[in-house]
Parts: C-alpha cells; sequence; structure tokens
C-alpha cells in the first residue's frame, strides 16, 4: 500500500488540534499552569504540520522553514509545561531555543539546503526537550505511576530521535540516500501521529489527575492553617490505627489541645489577631511532629495530633515541648501581652477499640486539664473519662514551666 504522507500530516494536524481543545477546557476548569502550555503547544505543532503538504507546490518557505519553526516551537512547549508541572518553572524559559536554533540554521546556514542537516537539527531539538521532559518525570518526588509512564514517553521519544540522528548519518556512506529520507520521514510521520494521539490522552489526564488531587486536598484541609481538617484526620487516623497492631512499635496516642481561654483573646484582640494565634499555634506543633504523625484542627482553637509509635509517656514528653513552646511564643505577639496557653488531653489506643472511643477518652483528659487549672497536660484514665467523672488529685499532669 502506498503511503500517503499528506493524509498523515492532516490527521497528525486533527489529533494535535483535538488534544489542544481538550486540554484548553481542562485549563478553564482547574487552572493547570502546564496545561496552559500544553494547548497551545499542540495546536502549534498541528499548524506546523498541515503547513508541510505545501512543499509540494513550492511553498518551502511555508513548508520547511515556517513548518519546522512550529512543530520545535511546540516541542519547546510540551517541555516548558512538563517544567512547569514538575516545579522547574525557570527551566520554561527555555522553551524558545530549539526554534531560535532552527530559524538560524534556515535563514543563515548553508547547509539549511541539504535535508540531512534539516533532519539533524530538527531531531536535536526533539531529542534534548524530550529526555529532559523525561528525566524530570522520573525523579519527580511522589510521582504517580500516571506521571511516570508520561516519563518513559518521552524517553522512548528521545532515543527515537537519536537513533533517527545517528541512521541519517549513516546515510551518505552506508545507506541509500533515497531510500534512507524516505524512510525516516516515513517512521516520523507514523512516530508523530502515535505521540499526538499518546502524549495527548497522558497529558490531558495528568492535568485532570492533579486537579482532582488539588480538589481532594483543598476539602481535607483547614482553609486558616494549612492542616488537615477533621475529615481529614478521621481518614487518616482510621488508617493509622488499623495498621498500628503491624508495625514493630504498635504504640499510638493520640493529643486534643485546646487553646486556653481563646475566646477572651479573641473579644480582646480581635479575631484578625486570634487567627495569627491559630496559624503561630500550627506552625509550632508542626516542628515538634515528625513525618508519620497526623496534625489537625477539628474546629475553633480545638486541634488533634496522633503519634503512631509513641506511648502514653512519650507522648506526654511531647506535648508539653508543644506546651511550654507555645507559652513562650504567645507570651507577647506584636508586642501585646498575651500570655496564651494550651491544654492537652492524652490518650492511648491500647486503651480505646476505635478512633471514637479514643477521642472520647483523650477529651474526657483535656476536660479534666482545663477544669483543674489550664496550661496542664493530663493522660487520660479510662475508668474516669467512661463514667464521666473528672477526678483531678487523680490525674497525672505536667506542672506548668
Amino acid at each position: 500500500m502506498q503511503f500517503d504522507v499528506t493524509t498523515m500530516l492532516l490527521l497528525m494536524a486533527g489529533t494535535c488540534t483535538i488534544a489542544s481543545g481538550a486540554m484548553l477546557m481542562e485549563w478553564r476548569k482547574g487552572g493547570e499552569p502546564a496545561l496552559a502550555w500544553w494547548s497551545p503547544a499542540f495546536l502549534v505543532i498541528g499548524i506546523g504540520s498541515a503547513l508541510t503538504p505545501l512543499r509540494q507546490i513550492g511553498l518551502d518557505v511555508l513548508a520547511i522553514g515556517l513548518s519546522n519553526a512550529l512543530t520545535i516551537g511546540g516541542y519547546g512547549g510540551l517541555f516548558a509545561g512538563i517544567a512547569s508541572f514538575t516545579g522547574h518553572r525557570k527551566l520554561t524559559a527555555l522553551w524558545p531555543l530549539g526554534c531560535i536554533v532552527w530559524l538560524l540554521f534556515w535563514l543563515f546556514s548553508p547547509l539549511s539546503d541539504d535535508v540531512f542537516a534539516r533532519i539533524v537539527v530538527q531531531s536535536f531539538s526533539v531529542v534534548v526537550y524530550s529526555a529532559v521532559a523525561g528525566v524530570l518525570l522520573l525523579q519527580m518526588p511522589r510521582a504517580n505511576a500516571l506521571v511516570k509512564t508520561v516519563g518513559w514517553v518521552f524517553t522512548i521519544r528521545a532515543v527515537f530521535f537519536a537513533v533517527r540522528i545517528a541512521m541519517v548519518s549513516l546515510s551518505g556512506s552506508v545507506l541509500d540516500a533515497r531510500l534512507m529520507t524516505g524512510f525516516s520521514f516515513t517512521s516520523v510521520m507514523f512516530e508523530g501521529v502515535l505521540a499526538s494521539v499518546l502524549l495527548g490522552y497522558l497529558l490531558l489526564a495528568v492535568g485532570r489527575d492533579r486537579r482532582e488531587v488539588s480538589l481532594k486536598r483543598l476539602a481535607e484541609t483547614d482553609f486558616l492553617t494549612g492542616i488537615d481538617n477533621r475529615r481529614a484526620f478521621a481518614l487518616k487516623a482510621r488508617v493509622a490505627l488499623a495498621l498500628a497492631p503491624r508495625r514493630t512499635n504498635p504504640n499510638t496516642s493520640l493529643l486534643i489541645i485546646d487553646i486556653d481561654n481563646f475566646k477572651r483573646l479573641n473579644d480582646t484582640h480581635g479575631h484578625a489577631f486570634g487567627d495569627e494565634v491559630l496559624q503561630m499555634f500550627a506552625a509550632i506543633v508542626a516542628g515538634h511532629l515528625g513525618p508519620a504523625d497526623l496534625f489537625a484542627r477539628l474546629g475553633g482553637e480545638e486541634f488533634a495530633v496522633l503519634l503512631p509509635g509513641q506511648n502514653v509517656e512519650s507522648a506526654t514528653r511531647t506535648a508539653n515541648a508543644i506546651r511550654r513552646s507555645f507559652a513562650e511564643a504567645a507570651d507577647v505577639i506584636d508586642g501585646r501581652s498575651v500570655k496564651s496557653t494550651v491544654s492537652i488531653g492524652i490518650a492511648s489506643a491500647a486503651e480505646a477499640g476505635s478512633l471514637d472511643t479514643l477521642t472520647r477518652l483523650a477529651d474526657g483528659a483535656l476536660y479534666r486539664a482545663k477544669s483543674g487549672g489550664r496550661n496542664k497536660v493530663i493522660a487520660a484514665e479510662p475508668e474516669a473519662e467512661m463514667s464521666g467523672s473528672q477526678p483531678c488529685s487523680q490525674t497525672r499532669s505536667a506542672a506548668p514551666a
């Protein structure tokens, strides 16, 4: 069957245009910056592909010069989107480099009339853009399977075009030049159509996945402090408690923390100042926690911390460190005498069969800490908490420092 170059080029232009439109709509939904690069990049590649058949009527300036400039610029746009997506935004400034190199070559190099030289220059840009994009995606921290797949697709593209350069370089001495030129062009057309479909789908999926993750994170994050909210804490805590018996150290403790006299602080200094205190407190607590610990704002001035691997004694030390750090930082804020403190109740998962029970035990201990004078850390006594009594004289507490 005869290979129809024009049909393949127009097919590639169509798939790129469709991909561009889909990414534009996805960008409008979520505002992902990478999609703002990928959408015009695919459109530009599509336009470049659509111009290539004009060579049949002698318009080489459009069919070769402008077409390759647009195509290489589109590849640069795809690379810039990857750089933005992976957090290397400074690299986005490199997107026009390949296009500039091509235009300088086309306009000023005497080799621009040589088809093999043109293939090498065009392919080299694709190799560099694709290879760097692949490395950025494959080395991206916490990259999921979808992101790694895109990384491997870019890596394979880099290898493909590197092989193309090598084969073209051999054409003058080992291979028939005409056969090599036709084969190179044919293979690139097939690769281009497949890549436009595959990369279009994968990059659209990557952008959509990030939007969904962002929406989920937004739904699980406290807007003021940036830590987990009650819903997220409940979900994560249940998982952590279920995994605790399988760990080498199955101890797990829960801290329920309440900022003392917070209403009075708001009434005295204003709600904006109260928000500042909440943000400061969240930052202080985060500084005392490890990567496996869970921290959330339950609502108002109440917070929760789950400490996997810590028994009551260890959790008490952590709680007292938090209490002392906050009391010191909140003594005077912005020149105002605040003297804010926290009360903390502690409960052990060894004494609770569920998160609800664990929370009830820690809440009971917190109640006794506040009713016993505040600025205290008290560990739960299951019989006292479950019975509803608060025998403060029998509590284990840390005297204020």
